[in-house]
């Protein structure tokens, strides 16, 4: 073991590198095998004597002289030869002897004050588990030292007369002398008083100089209170556990309640929403349509409501989840704008859309949550509007991993005070009573959206000026799709620039969006805010290659101003796009109009109006304002209803009805997969919650009836009044072909049925 030395001096030894004599090199040389001293004394001897008697042959002293006078010569030679070649080394070596033994001695006091130090019991152990040192620590528990009364490794470690081994005390002195690794362990043990506690012994091996391990160093501490500690944690963590797994288990029977409940409620719904829609088919006078629209109006805002509660539980219990499917963002906005128009139409409210150059069109995300964002921040844009603009833009941000969009709905409504800013996205909350009562309203839908959009990893958040409107803005992250897209920003649309586009509409913000879009695909435009302007330019003789107008505008609408261009531009040199809401009448088809688009513009009808007239492809005009398709030849279907509710099952065959079908019917499941091996159907309308036989049950003993024959099986649609996705999944999983939630509305059905047909061809 090497030690750095203490303050204590010794003498120091002769080193054998130091410079000196003759004399010192030969006595070197000749200590170093013991056979040159002895033919170095021999040789001395010989030639001492040989040289003693030729020394008295020539002085003629008798021989008897020179035996008596050579010895006592020779040992006065001999006796300094002896003491410089046999008795200085041997001094030598003893002094070394003691200086070794010394700096022992002050190595051991040394490495005795560094374990004196450390406050925990230290002590150095032999194979026989004898303690060979001991540091203060123990010494002064034991008020005597450990290694001078002959005391084991274990009666100071944890004052056990028997010696550690077994699983609940193992012994790491063995395995250490063995292994030469270091080995923690914890024994639990009484202490004097007999209170338990707790011991960790840090055992480590001792190497000597040939590398071998001669002992170990043991290092015990108290870990009591430590030990306590973490069992407290443990127990605190299993604690907690188990009051989680109750708050999951409390979470998921709320969440079966409100399902359970929004299943009975869109039970009986299903009926009045299903009711109101065909009696509104039949001829009614003014009061009564009145009426059965204010039934279907309450009802579908009850529907409204029961969805919100059961997307807030999912909310709130952790169990929404988002799909990652790639869609096309551009549709998924201007799909939620349609369902909106008819609403801005009847308060004549105008809708602005704009999507910067930089968003992607195609995403990676859930694209019916978004539209559920969208569809909320709308309406209440709406609901809050009485006259002006609501405007729409979409920006983006790209990162390594996708895209963050950010949406922008800002209005010209009543605005939010900025003491209510915070107050509108808490559930169950709005701006103040009187909005409330005024405007009606959960308080959910601002609390839903903002979660979604967290969800999604974004955020929300609003601005306004109380009388001047409100902005909301929401953002979130996309992942990038497989196929990415952007709203043709750097893309030429025309072979030949520098076409001139006439743009007339009274709105300065859509004056501003379309001049922008115009420019990205290279065209010019030059912009009025009356038609008046606007004609004025065209009477001095301004050429222009296209024209887009609004519609409605004051003082002079848009058919009126097409009708005094046509007075001096004909349809060939000037083409006209017409801009106008849902619900307005188209002008008058004599005036040439060369295509038709429904506001908001969305950037890729517009883009292929203006390229198909500019390279004069416009032969027929293009008109987007939504009408609904009829089916006068639908080829008869044979159709079974299975539905076990009186009431569902005549809205069902009433609809079927109205629509020119009729049906069968079964009451639960059972009876349906009877009727299905007595007759060909077409198509199954099946229940999911049935007496006797459910609907997936069924189904899936439908699917199996037509394994392994020719005969075509009928399609499937499920029917629930349970609106959570797991539903659907489940009913599709059982072998499904579609499936509709309750309440079920005419048209839906009305598109799944032609849907059958085009199948069946």
């Amino acid at each position: 073991m090497s030690l750095p030395k203490t303050g204590l001096t010794t003498k120091p030894s002769v080193s054998a590198e130091q410079p000196g004599g003759p004399l010192d090199v030969v006595i070197k040389w000749l200590i170093e095998d013991p056979w040159r001293v002895v033919a170095a004394l021999a040789v001395l001897l010989l030639a001492t004597e040989t040289g003693i008697m030729i020394l008295w042959h020539k002085l003629g002293i008798s021989s008897a002289l020179g035996i008596f006078l050579a010895p006592l010569l020779l040992a006065l030679v001999a006796v300094p030869l002896l003491y410089l070649l046999v008795f200085r080394p041997l001094q030598q070596a003893q002094e070394s002897a003691e200086e070794a033994r010394q700096e022992t001695r002050q190595n051991v006091d040394f490495l005795k004050s560094i374990m004196d130090s450390v406050p925990d019991k230290m002590m150095v152990v032999g194979p026989d588990r004898r303690v060979l040192l001991a540091n203060r620590a123990v010494r002064t528990e034991f008020g005597q030292d450990p290694s001078e009364a002959g005391l084991c490794c274990h009666q100071v470690s944890h004052q056990s007369e028997t010696p550690c081994d077994g699983e609940t005390t193992p012994c790491p002195l063995q395995e250490v002398l063995k292994t030469g690794a270091v080995k923690v362990v914890i024994h639990e043990h009484p202490n004097k008083d007999g209170e338990m506690r707790f011991v960790e012994i840090t055992t480590s091996p001792v190497w000597d100089a040939q590398g071998k391990i001669t002992s170990a160093i043991e290092h015990c501490r108290d870990v009591t209170q430590r030990v306590q500690v973490e069992q407290k944690l443990k127990d605190a963590i299993h604690s907690e556990k188990h009051y989680a797994e109750k708050a999951q288990a409390a979470s998921s029977a709320k969440t079966s309640f409100l399902a359970n409940m929004s299943h009975e409620i869109r039970t009986p719904m299903n009926a009045v929403i299903g009711m109101t829609d065909l009696l509104m088919e039949t001829d009614l006078n003014p009061e009564q349509r009145e009426s059965a629209n204010i039934i279907r109006t309450s009802g579908e805002a009850l529907m409204s409501l029961i969805n919100e509660v059961l997307d807030f539980s999912k909310i709130e219990s952790g169990h929404m989840e988002l799909e990652q499917q790639d869609f096309d963002l551009s549709q998924c906005i201007e799909g939620s704008l349609d369902l909106i128009v008819p609403k801005a139409a009847e308060k004549d409210i105008e809708l602005v859309y704009e999507i910067d150059g930089n968003v992607p069109t195609v995403i990676r995300g859930d694209t019916g949550r978004l539209r559920q964002i969208l569809l909320n921040l709308l309406s209440n844009a709406v609901k809050f509007t009485h006259e002006g603009e609501i405007c729409v833009s979409v920006t983006a941000r790209r990162f390594e991993q996708g895209h963050e969009i950010e949406f922008s709905i800002r209005d010209t409504g009543i605005g939010i005070e900025p003491d209510q800013m915070e107050k509108i996205f808490k559930e169950f909350t709005q701006a103040d009573i009187s909005t409330t009562r005024q405007y009606g309203g959960t308080g959910l839908g601002l609390t839903i959206s903002r979660k979604l959009s967290e969800l999604m990893g974004g955020r929300m958040w609003a601005e306004s000026v109380p009388g001047e409107g409100a902005t909301f803005h929401f953002t979130l992250c996309a992942a990038v799709a497989k196929q990415v897209r952007t709203i043709r920003r750097d893309q030429t649309a025309f072979d030949v620039t520098g076409y001139e586009v006439l743009i007339v509409d009274d709105n300065e913000t859509n004056l501003k969006i379309l001049s922008a879009q115009l420019h990205r695909w290279g065209l010019t435009p030059t912009v009025f805010n009356t038609p008046e302007s606007a004609l004025e330019s065209i009477e001095k003789g301004d050429k222009y290659a296209l024209m887009i107008t609004d519609m409605q505008m004051p003082k002079m609408d848009g058919t009126m101003l097409i009708s005094e261009v046509r007075k001096h531009r004909a349809a060939k040199e000037l083409p006209i796009i017409v801009l106008t809401s849902l619900g307005l009448g188209r002008p008058d088809e004599s005036l040439d109009i060369s295509a038709y688009l429904t506001k908001p513009t969305k950037p890729a009808q517009l883009y292929q109006n203006i390229s198909n007239i500019l390279r004069g492809d416009s032969g027929s005009y293009t008109e987007l304002i939504t009408t609904v398709r009829t089916h006068d030849n639908a080829r008869p279907l044979n159709i079974l209803v299975t539905e076990d509710n009186l009431l569902n099952q005549k809205v069902a065959m009433r609809m079927l009805e109205k629509l020119g079908y009729k049906a069968d019917l079964a009451n639960d499941g059972m009876e349906a997969v009877e009727m299905i091996e007595k007759k060909s159907y077409d198509l199954v309308l099946m229940d999911i919650q049935m007496p006797r036989m459910d609907g997936l049950t069924a189904t899936k003993e439908i699917i199996k009836h037509f394994e392994g024959t020719t005969h075509k099986r009928p399609l499937v649609v499920g029917m629930t009044a349970h609106a959570a996705k797991e539903e659907r999944e489940r009913g599709l999983a059982a072998g499904m072909d579609d499936y509709l939630t309750k309440p079920i509305q005419l048209v839906k059905l009305k598109g799944v049925l032609w849907k059958i047909q085009v199948q069946n061809g």
